[in-house]
């Protein structure tokens, strides 16, 4: 017989070591794996928030101006540039308002702007408190509508007391003709020359709104993207996570610019966000946002965001080279253009 032979002490040794070895290799890989998968759930979570909130926030910039148009002056009311204070007391401004944040001192833009959502039909005439207009809109009541000139240059606000079907007895309407009763109404009004016009051949436009897109930190400084329109801006006594609805979590800035064709060189040119858009050019908005993900801060460092609209601004606060922040972050840019803006797009 073979004599038995077991394992010496230092082989077992060996053994034990290289085991140990292995087994912490994969414990440390399956760390790593978590880490990157739950950073890049995050990413991704933040990516669709930023995705939702830019096709939203595109819809009003593309839609601004729609039945406001333009006044005698030539300014673009579609969107308000500079500061506004509602009656509420809230103070907006769409150049780099300050915001306290749980990343520190940050500075975003609002968005200021004028448009009407719902369906529009041809004004016959509009005089003393009643007016005809072709047939096929249902109000609400109380509701609050905006009449433009037919060329586009002068607008209004009116409030609709009622309607009913009517006979043209003023023009002709394929579908037939809708009186009206109304009264005048202070939300909005181009300029001195929208008083005591008939708007004849102009158009009618439905649930007109001042809508106002801003950054509001929560009472624990983490910021989140808000909208807010007429009736909730009425109340908003500061632009915080009390005024409007929210739209989208994590956000953390928004940043613009403005940008109009000029004719004659055919080239884009910047517009200033503190001034009216006095010009009859298209106008374009380059638009960027800056989000927060959802994963654990604890995973690791990321380097700063730095915004390529507004050089100045990183987030968190500060741009040195070496400053890190433990919250991974995601940022979108678009560009859109405003349909109604363009003084040949309206005719």
């Amino acid at each position: 017989m073979y004599p038995v032979r077991g394992f010496t002490l230092l082989e077992m040794m060996v053994s034990v070591a290289i085991g140990t070895a292995i087994t912490m290799s994969a414990l440390v890989l399956t760390a790593d794996m978590q880490r990157y998968s739950h950073r890049h759930m995050g990413e991704l979570g933040s990516s669709q928030r930023l995705r939702d909130a830019l096709e939203l926030l595109s819809h009003d910039i593309r839609h601004a101006g729609v039945g406001v148009g333009y006044s005698e002056a030539a300014v673009f009311d579609g969107m308000v540039l500079g500061s506004i204070q509602t009656t509420g007391g809230a103070s907006f401004q769409t150049d780099n308002r300050s915001i306290s944040t749980v990343d520190g001192q940050l500075m975003t833009d609002d968005f200021i702007l004028r448009l009407a959502e719902g369906e529009r039909r041809t004004i016959l005439y509009l005089e003393s408190g009643s007016g005809l207009i072709c047939d096929g809109l249902e109000f609400g009541d109380n509701e609050l509508v905006v009449v433009t000139a037919r060329n586009g240059r002068g607008a209004r606000t009116l409030r609709i007391q009622g309607s009913s079907s009517s006979a043209c007895t003023r023009g002709f309407c394929m579908d037939g003709c809708q009186q009206i009763s109304y009264t005048e109404d202070e939300a909005y009004r181009s300029d001195a020359s929208a008083v005591g016009r008939t708007f004849a051949a102009g158009d009618i436009f439905r649930s007109y709104e001042t809508v106002v897109w801003f950054v509001a930190p929560d009472d624990d400084g983490y910021p989140s993207l808000r909208r807010a329109t007429d009736s909730a801006l009425a109340s908003c006594t500061q632009p915080n996570t009390r005024c409007g609805s929210e739209v989208a979590d994590g956000i953390e800035v928004v940043q613009y610019t403005i940008w109009r064709l000029d004719d004659d060189s055919n080239q884009w040119v910047q517009l200033p966000k503190s001034q009216v858009i006095d010009t009859y050019d298209r106008l374009r908005v380059d638009l960027e946002m800056i989000a927060r993900a959802r994963s654990n801060p604890k995973f690791g460092a990321v380097q700063v965001q730095r915004s390529q609209l507004e050089p100045s601004l990183c987030v968190p606060e500060g741009c040195e080279a070496n400053a890190t922040d433990q919250s991974p972050r995601v940022t979108l840019r678009t560009t859109i253009e405003v349909k109604n803006a363009g003084y040949l797009q309206i005719q």
